[in-house]
């Protein structure tokens, strides 16, 4: 008798509210998990991706610290490139400098085409270039593109 006054009373409300939370909580419950998915589908490369990128990083960071980079000299930038890149790679390179005091800009691109229909990874390096004067400095952004070929 009491449960039927009180089931009169209220009605339903009480199941359909932890009906409103079970589906809710399943929802989140399904979001969370397919964003957790993604994140470990996105961030696993191969190992062919993370090594073609050390090799343009090693390139890269030969030619700066030969000073080859510094010599913005298309010519000699690219027989570095022949002499250090492996014959299953291509590379790409492109040096923008800003000089100071003067304000102007110089660019400098060497290495290969890069091309459209292939996997491409890139990177960047910064260098300053100081003459022993020290009346112009040029700071240098080294960018390269490299891909198997």
């Amino acid at each position: 008798m009491k449960l039927s006054k009180l089931n009169s009373r209220f009605g339903n409300k009480g199941f359909i509210f932890s009906m409103d939370a079970t589906f809710a909580l399943i929802i989140v419950v399904f979001m969370l998990s397919m964003a957790n998915i993604y994140v470990i589908l996105g961030s696993q490369a191969s190992s062919i991706d993370v090594q073609t990128n050390k090799y343009g990083d090693d390139i890269i960071k030969i030619l700066d610290e030969q000073g080859t980079l510094q010599t913005l000299n298309q010519a000699t930038i690219n027989t570095a490139i022949q002499t250090l890149i492996p014959s299953n790679y291509d590379i790409s390179i492109s040096i923008k400098c800003k000089i100071y005091p003067a304000g102007t800009e110089q660019t400098v691109t060497a290495g290969s085409i890069t091309p459209t229909d292939k996997d491409v990874f890139s990177g960047t390096r910064i260098f300053i270039i100081a003459n022993a004067d020290t009346t112009q400095e040029k700071y240098c952004s080294s960018r390269y593109w490299i891909w198997l070929k």
